[in-house]
């Protein structure tokens, strides 16, 4: 009997793989078993760093490890994300915008600080002139990194305009986010643009007040409440209620002094609590429980297989061939039926093309329009061609970012609206596949599990809100230099508003193609795997008729030993179906007081 504890849940998956029969369905079934095995020992949590530049975000993440291993300094430093792992050795890992990558081994941690520092901060690789697109650290057996993948990035609002870039494009990788504010003062308008922008993208969000140390416990408690304050105002509601007061160089210090008292003491033991119990443990516990349930499904499929399998070995020969017979003609009205699905889903995906690009114009017609309104009230014709341009390249980064939201959230939802209606008619075929194979031989129905469920592509395009486009460069004729300067400034600011409507009109273009992209392969994915979904109903049951069929040719005494192996192996797999039922349980529990 297995033990409901002796083992992790990828070890339960791991010995329900062991105990699988060798038919064709059931190898297609052990793959999947082992894709959940894999997600799961893989299913590491991402915890990104963000925040404005100077905050201390460098800085918290040295004091979580131990070691002053990132860059912190008084220009802008990190220009490069940084990404902390466990590995089996000290090592650093850089992946160029070219696809080369390159790994180097490090002796202490020191030499690793030294390489990290070389290829992150502007001092060192000013602007990125190396071509760096990402670096990977990797630390042996650390406590933190053996659950999580800690990401350092660039801080936003510095006058280096691609370090908050980088910062918002790594945005969908993370899981949740630590935002790192300190009292100096204690939150700007920039970070609140920038906290609403990422909780459109990461749903669990902490608060942490750095440099808490340098203030009175009195000035903590109202730069606590200021910031609550703030929130609210401002309706942001993905951020986590507690706010941390932390002071990270006094918890760096305490950590390599191994002061565990020190470490309370600067607040930073608070929130690693917090971040492992309430953002790690919840994906964990989140991720077991959905894996759980699918391979719950997957050994209902492994045991009600084996079940048709004894039930056919067990019938009278000419009983199982009038079954079998029934079965294949219930096939050919299946196949027709996914036929005329299919043809109307492929003419759902024209639509939705179509109305794409009605949308696409629709939009240009508003941003065109908006734009040119806002600069009608903001944009200073008698102004140097810098600020102009600085006026003008800020409007439409504001205005393209609204138009981008209403555009893709419209897609979107007349895709899944769409999508998911099929999906129903999909389901309801496989259903009857199942059903009808379950009647004839006398067995439990298994359906396929969530696995075959619709998920709607969100590639990064999805979710980035930077301009493709921008005004580019204006040059200017020499005979305009005869003009006076009011009719030169004049013909300037002309210029620049012709430069900004082309622009927009590309950055639609550019919009539109990539959102077309996402349409095409999310339509192809659901043709192709609603078509894997049936083969796989249908061909499973067909391939173990047809074995058993041939097996029952022989009608020797192996037969009966058959039988009591397939007994023996529905008795293991249904011990392993009550073990999977305790995290599924552990889960539900969690997910409810996580609602309270």
């Amino acid at each position: 009997m297995i033990s409901r504890r002796s083992h992790g849940l990828a070890d339960l998956i791991q010995s329900i793989v062991s105990v699988a029969q060798p038919l064709e369905r059931q190898k297609q079934l052990v793959g999947r078993l082992r894709r959940y095995e894999e997600r799961l020992r893989a299913g590491k949590f991402q915890l990104a760093v963000l925040g404005q530049f100077k905050r201390g975000k460098s800085a918290l993440l040295n004091a979580m490890i131990g070691h002053p291993l990132l860059a912190t300094g008084i220009l802008p430093l990190t220009a490069i994300p940084t990404f902390l792992n466990d590995g089996d050795r000290l090592g650093i890992t850089l992946s160029y915008l070219d696809g080369r990558v390159e790994q180097k081994d490090m002796e202490s941690f020191d030499e690793l600080a030294a390489e990290i520092a070389s290829a992150t901060t502007e001092e060192r690789n000013p602007r990125n002139e190396r071509g760096l697109e990402r670096v990977d650290v990797s630390i042996p057996s650390h406590p933190w990194l053996e659950t999580a993948t800690l990401i350092d990035t660039p801080g936003i609002g510095s006058t280096h305009a691609h370090n908050t870039e980088t910062a918002e494009a790594v945005l969908p990788e993370c899981d949740a986010a630590l935002f790192v504010i300190s009292a100096d003062p204690p939150i700007t308008e920039v970070e609140v643009g920038y906290l609403k922008m990422v909780r459109k993208t990461i749903s669990r969000i902490v608060l942490v007040l750095n440099k808490a140390d340098l203030l009175g416990e009195e000035d903590r408690k109202r730069a606590i409440a200021f910031l609550r304050s703030v929130l609210a105002e401002q309706a942001i509601m993905e951020v986590d209620s507690t706010i941390f007061p932390v002071a990270a160089q006094a918890a760096l210090i305490a950590r390599m002094g191994e002061d565990e008292e020190g470490i309370r003491k600067s607040g930073l033991a608070s929130l690693e609590d917090h971040v492992r119990e309430q953002l790690v443990g919840h994906k964990k516990r989140y991720l077991e429980a959905a894996v759980a349930r699918n391979v719950s499904i997957v050994v209902q499929t492994l045991t009600a297989d084996l079940e048709m399998a004894r039930r056919a070995l067990t019938l009278p020969l000419s009983e199982l061939d009038e079954k079998i017979a029934i079965f294949e003609s219930a096939i050919e009205g299946f196949a027709r039926e996914q036929q005329s699905l299919n043809d109307l889903l492929s003419g759902e995906w024209r639509r939705t093309l179509s109305m794409l690009d009605e949308k696409s114009l629709e939009a240009d017609k508003h941003l065109q329009a908006a734009l040119q309104e806002r600069l009608d009230h903001a944009l200073d014709p008698d102004a140097a061609e810098e600020v102009q341009r600085s006026v003008i390249e800020a409007a439409m980064k504001e205005l393209f970012d609204h138009e981008f939201t209403v555009l893709t959230k419209e897609v979107e939802k007349y895709i899944e609206r769409t999508v998911a209606a099929h999906q129903a008619r999909y389901d309801d075929l496989v259903r009857r596949v199942h059903e009808t194979a379950a009647s004839l031989m006398q067995v439990d129905v298994a359906l396929p599990g969530e696995e075959h469920a619709f998920r709607a592509n969100r590639q990064p395009y999805w979710t980035s809100r930077e301009l493709s486009e921008s005004l580019g460069a204006v040059t200017a004729e020499w005979l305009a230099l005869l003009l006076p300067r009011p009719a030169r400034q004049l013909r300037l600011s002309r210029k620049l508003r012709k430069a900004a409507s082309a622009a927009v009109g590309r950055n639609i273009v550019g919009l539109n193609w990539a959102i077309h992209q996402n349409i095409d392969d999310t339509f192809r994915r659901r043709l192709a795997l609603s078509q894997q979904t049936i083969e796989e109903s249908i061909g499973g049951t067909r391939d173990l008729l047809a074995r058993t069929r041939e097996r029952r040719r022989t009608e020797d005494a192996s037969v009966d030993t058959e039988v009591s192996r397939i007994d023996e192996t529905i008795r293991e797999l249904k011990e392993r179906k009550e073990a999977l039922a305790v995290f599924v349980a552990d889960a539900s529990t969690h997910e409810r007081k996580a609602t309270r």
